[in-house]
């Protein structure tokens, strides 16, 4: 999946070029040719008759305009390869894939025909993880680009087992109802509002199959799962956020999700945001055993 990996240290915005996705923070040095104070009288009359605008409020609930629209144009000039994937760190590819195999052994679905990769990028996940997995595997990706390379990275033998390819941002996309065993949520989710990411978790629950698993991994602001009051980040040059591990859980909470199990990934560098992967059901039964899959059929 295309990656927000962030390291909590501050540095440059240039250096997110998906440092954003891996969660790495940047700010820019001070150039020598700075603008030059204006005298003090000018200053104060200034001050006395335009009063600065007040700051601008950005959260989840209150994105700046043209939030979607500049995510968008981010991931379009991004490398279509995996290190374009993970912004530069594709050193984190093996343990990534490695601990998310582990948690599907654990918390993954029982049955194992159909999977649905969201944010997938080229196919990072959708290779090395879903398809040593599961019969078939749909996947969604804002970027068409980077679906058109999605053939030649995964191969022409295991692109057999690829279902459907859609181009659309998950706040406009609906995945079949029925069809999907495991969805696999990975480094996307901060592309959404609150508003918009509950609205997908639910179209999402509606698209499992009986007894079928929604698996989220994010980046989360605090290592300490108990903490209670980390606010969201945001990241201009992708136009993603970051939330805290409750925020992550009080939207479960309010799309009528479970968590089944939970895990914190190992083996990444400090100096970027912990990643916590998240097995997810619904709290009530969305559809029935019967309920048709209405949309195309399944490969065969």
């Amino acid at each position: 999946a295309s990656a927000s990996i962030a390291p909590v240290q501050k540095a440059s915005s240039q250096g997110h070029s998906n440092a954003s996705k891996l969660g790495l923070k940047n700010s820019s040095p001070k150039t020598k040719h700075e603008k030059q104070k204006l005298p003090s009288i000018v200053c104060k009359r200034l001050t006395a008759t335009k009063q600065p605008p007040p700051p601008l409020v950005i959260s989840p609930t209150e994105p700046p305009p043209d939030f979607y629209s500049n995510a968008k144009t981010y991931w379009s000039q991004v490398s279509p390869t995996v290190d374009g994937m993970l912004g530069g760190y594709s050193s984190l590819n093996v343990p990534d894939i490695e601990d998310s195999h582990l948690f599907l052994d654990e918390f993954g679905p029982v049955t194992t025909a159909y999977a649905l990769d969201c944010g997938s990028g080229i196919g990072r996940v959708t290779k090395q993880l879903l398809i040593p997995r599961f019969n078939f595997v749909d996947m969604v990706e804002i970027t068409q680009s980077f679906l058109d390379q999605a053939k030649e990275y995964i191969g022409e033998e295991d692109f057999d087992s690829i279902g459907e390819r859609f181009c659309s941002g998950l706040q406009d996309f609906t995945p079949p109802v029925g069809r999907y065993d495991l969805i696999w949520i990975q480094w996307v989710l901060g592309h959404l509002t609150d508003v918009a990411l509950i609205g997908f978790l639910q179209r999402c629950a509606r698209a499992l199959s009986v007894d079928g698993v929604i698996v989220v991994k994010e980046n989360i602001t605090s290592g300490n799962p108990d903490d209670q009051l980390a606010e969201a980040t945001f990241d201009e040059l992708d136009s993603s956020f970051t939330r805290s591990r409750k925020a992550f859980l009080d939207l479960f909470e309010k799309s009528d999700l479970t968590v089944s199990g939970e895990k914190l990934q190992t083996n990444f560098p400090t100096s970027i945001y912990p990643v916590r992967m998240f097995a997810l059901r619904p709290r009530k039964i969305n559809i029935s055993p019967t309920t048709p899959d209405t949309n195309p059929a399944l490969p065969t």
